[in-house]
């Protein structure tokens, strides 16, 4: 076991943060100062914090499914008497490639129970935009993670639909099954142990993890492996009761 390390402490001006990193080699410190940034291919966002989840929050079969809306685009599209529920985005267990499908939230009329709830609770606030955030972002496609976190990274897919959790961030850009490769490799967990330091993973702190660019052919098949594993681990998903695609257990 090495128990000496000599170390330039200018090198330390390399890592996001400055962090201390000591023991990186001059391989890692290179790809920290020279490669581009994941901030400069996509954005990373806090979603909903309700102030109130046992008010707002249900396990889907926990309400009428069909006060479940679904295909919403934009928050406008909950300005309806036919839904009060929506799917929530809410991280939960270790799980790669597809999405936890478990929550709804109550978002009707674009949130304006659990806005005017947030006002009660947080008066000095001048508006609900500090805790309800990224409103402009909800029921987009992205990629999402788990914020807190004991273990490893784990990244997921979120298709179109979907209101998303602070506990719950997502990463916008234009090739989602290509970076959510590149978030679930081991590579993207190195830089995260340096630079996520403690138990998040934050929106903070995930855009400064070095991005490059490789060969075109290698990151095409990168991208149909990462769909394939999607595939994958969603009929995994949809094939117990948990879930509201489900159909037909696979052994029956």
């Amino acid at each position: 076991m090495q128990r000496k390390f000599v170390a330039n402490q200018n090198d330390f001006n390399k890592i996001p943060g400055n962090i201390l990193g000591y023991w990186l080699s001059e391989n890692t410190l290179k790809h920290l100062e020279d490669d581009e940034k994941l901030e400069n291919v996509g954005n990373a966002k806090q979603g909903l914090s309700t102030s109130d989840n046992n008010r707002f929050l249900r396990y889907w079969y926990e309400v009428a499914f069909k006060r479940i809306g679904f295909h919403c685009s934009e928050c406008k599209d909950t300005n309806t008497e036919l839904f009060r529920w929506f799917p929530y985005n809410k991280a939960g267990n270790f799980r790669k490639w597809s999405a936890i499908s478990e929550y709804v939230v109550n978002y009707q009329f674009d949130g304006s129970e659990i806005k005017d709830t947030v006002m009660k609770k947080y008066p000095y606030l001048n508006g609900p935009g500090f805790v309800v955030k990224n409103t402009e972002a909800y029921f987009h496609h992205g990629i999402t993670w788990n914020d807190v976190a004991t273990g490893a990274f784990c990244c997921r897919y979120i298709p179109d639909g979907y209101i998303f959790a602070d506990a719950g961030p997502m990463f916008f850009g234009n090739k989602d099954f290509l970076m959510m490769a590149y978030f679930n490799s081991s590579v993207f967990q190195l830089f995260a142990n340096i630079i996520c330091q403690g138990l998040h993973y934050s929106t903070g702190h995930i855009p400064k993890i070095p991005y490059k660019v490789g060969d075109a052919e290698l990151e095409k098949r990168a991208e149909e492996l990462s769909e394939e594993n999607y595939r994958l681990s969603r009929d995994d998903w949809d094939s117990y009761e948990i879930s509201w695609d489900f159909q037909t257990h696979p052994l029956v």
